[in-house]
């Protein structure tokens, strides 16, 4: 494993000889690295059932939320103990199933008006309001697990702030300026969570703002003669990425083939009759096709500019000529959301974004199996799809917990055992920043107690609102350059293929820019952020605190072990080596007259920046 550190960096500087665990090349060594072991000390069954159960409600939580918190752990650690491992899972499923959404655009609206701006003002910085919303939401909304899935949606049915008037004040005709947009997308994703996927399907198809960033607003019936045609960009994507995929696909998300080629769910043609179905769209509440922008309602559908002429659709399905637009409309989805690659293929999405990069063919086919009927015979329920995914035995089965015991017999604790690269995942970045803000209870010093979080995707090569295309951040099947040595997928996995999406956007530079980030935010337990600078307001400088009280109580103790197994059981779901362990404790024993509470800032750090900690099991 190879450790790195930048040269003439504040990282590097701060940490001196400390060892760095960081770089792409330890990430990529880990990940495909056999099970390693950590080990937590308990000498009677009483500490040893405690220590099992924090360990498996921080590995729960880890996948449910944008991070779990210590009190959130001792909560569901609590019910797993009192109830069993599942029925816990279960209810707090169904707890988080009950709590009302926390949606973006109310948060936008509250934020824009408490710091006296009028929404379409020059010096209001366009759409830094709507990213600030959203880490508000993702790191303080008590909906975790409505948050969590919806931004799962949001990196299937993808948008972005790249679409044209997403970034402007110029009004709408509700007097709403164009970056507000986005966030009522995002809404829509929110409200949908754990609804029915159909009816998801209806408001992203419907939505201006996907109608603008993939041209089937103001898409209009075929004119030869003028050499007009039908846009195909949506009709290809809603294929493609939101519900199908291009290949045949068996029950378990392995690929069909005929004559050795895998088999093409649509073709050419197939796109130039969905293309005919999204005709006609364009915005509400204007007397005219060409109206003015309004980014607030769903589309309407003018019947004069709609294709109307009868439309063979896959698997021969027909949609009669004279119907309406909007019925057409519906039975193209239906025609997409009944086919049956449609379970497999949202289920591995979904799976992938939740809990793995690679999931079995057993976990797809559980998965898909419920996506095509709940238990009462609903296809597509969200939150019997939601529960199958984060409840199945290959997420909470991902490590081992086993008893350690002397020669004697007697309990030594527990070890918690990774079971490898096939149950593992990179975390994504914004995934791991969130945690870390979660975890220590960030505050704020700004007037109105809000974060005022902005996004930082320079440093992190991801977030909200920022895909570089409708592709999302990464690809689904990307895998990093090179051949994985002494190590053959298996049989489990669809076709024995293996990815790692993530590692598309997670580079050498993004791992270094991301570590110095880190090493910013935690030297003084302090994200220093300036919000705006106007000639209204002038520079504005916010103070986000992280709360290290507890770790900088335990480093006072010198119990470095101790303050290591705490760090792990909180940031690494207790899956850290003892190695790992060991190289972060030696380092601040290293470092001199830190004093207890840089000693505690720096093993947060190296915990954060250690592979253990970026790949998550």
């Amino acid at each position: 494993m190879r450790s790195i550190c930048v040269d003439g960096s504040r990282l590097g500087s701060r940490l001196g000889t400390a060892v760095v665990l960081t770089g792409l090349a330890a990430l990529s060594a880990l990940w495909t690295a056999p099970a390693e072991a950590g080990s937590f000390a308990a000498t009677n069954w009483q500490d040893y059932r405690q220590i099992r159960a924090e360990v498996e409600a921080s590995h729960f939580l880890s996948k449910a939320t944008f991070g779990p918190t210590k009190a959130e752990i001792a909560s569901l650690a609590a019910d797993i103990r009192s109830k069993g491992r599942k029925t816990a899972f279960e209810d707090w499923i169904d707890a988080e199933f009950a709590k009302p959404a926390t949606l973006h655009r109310p948060l936008v609206d509250q934020m824009v008006a408490d710091d006296g701006y009028a929404m379409d003002e020059a010096d209001i910085w366009i759409g830094r309001y709507r990213d600030h919303a959203w880490w508000e939401n993702a790191i303080r909304g008590d909906d975790q697990l409505r948050q969590r899935v919806a931004w799962a949606l949001s990196q299937i049915v993808v948008t972005s702030d790249k679409g044209a008037g997403f970034n402007d004040r110029g009004l709408d005709r509700n007097g709403v300026p164009g970056w507000v947009g986005p966030t009522n997308y995002y809404d829509g994703l929110v409200n949908h969570a754990f609804g029915n996927y159909r009816d998801l399907l209806s408001e992203v198809t419907l939505s201006p703002i996907m109608g603008v960033y993939l041209s089937h607003l103001k898409n209009q019936k075929a004119d030869p003669s003028i050499g007009r045609f039908p846009d195909e960009n949506y009709a290809r994507e809603v294929m493609q990425l939101f519900t199908i995929g291009t290949n045949l696909l068996s029950a378990n998300g392995t690929t069909r083939y005929r004559g050795g080629n895998p088999i093409e769910t649509y073709d050419n043609e197939d796109i130039k009759a969905f293309a005919r179905v999204f005709t006609g769209l364009t915005y509400a509440g204007n007397p005219g096709f060409y109206g003015w922008r309004n980014f607030e309602s769903p589309m309407e559908m003018y019947e004069n500019f709609h294709d109307t002429d009868e439309k063979t659709l896959l698997r021969g399905t027909v949609l009669p000529a004279g119907q309406t637009g909007l019925d057409d409309v519906n039975g193209a989805l239906d025609n997409l959301f009944d086919h049956p690659n449609c379970p497999p293929f949202i289920a591995r999405r979904l799976i992938q974004r939740l809990v793995k990069s690679n999931p079995s063919k057993g976990y797809i086919y559980r998965v898909a199996r419920v996506f095509r009927d709940n238990g009462q015979g609903v296809r597509g329920d969200m939150k019997a799809v939601v529960k199958a995914i984060l409840c199945d035995r290959e997420n909470i089965n991902s490590i081992r917990r086993l008893r350690v015991r002397d020669v004697d017999g007697s309990l030594l604790g527990l070890e918690v055992v990774t079971r490898g690269t096939e149950y593992s995942s990179l975390r994504e970045p914004v995934l791991r920043y969130t945690a870390m803000c979660r975890l220590f209870n960030v505050t704020s010093d700004y007037p109105t107690g809000r974060l005022m979080l902005s996004n930082s995707t320079r440093n992190m090569n991801q977030g909200p609102y920022d895909s570089p295309s409708v592709f999302n951040f990464y690809l689904p099947d990307f895998k990093p350059q090179g051949v994985l040595l002494n190590y053959e997928p298996s049989r489990r996995l669809p076709n024995r293929e293996l990815f790692a999406p993530e590692f598309e956007i997670f580079t050498t530079v993004v791992a270094n820019k991301m570590a110095n980030q880190l090493d910013w935010d935690t030297s003084d337990g302090k994200i220093d952020r300036w919000v705006v600078n106007t000639n209204k307001t002038g520079l504005i400088e916010v103070d986000v605190f992280l709360d290290f009280a507890e770790e900088t109580a335990i480093a006072e103790t010198d119990d470095f072990d101790g303050l290591m197994a705490h760090l792990d059981l909180l940031l690494c779901t207790g899956t850290m080596s003892d190695r790992s362990r060991e190289i972060i404790r030696d380092a601040i024993l290293t470092e001199q007259y830190l004093g207890a509470e840089n000693e505690a800032e720096l093993a947060i750090l190296l915990t954060l920046t250690s592979p253990d900690c970026a790949v998550e099991n």
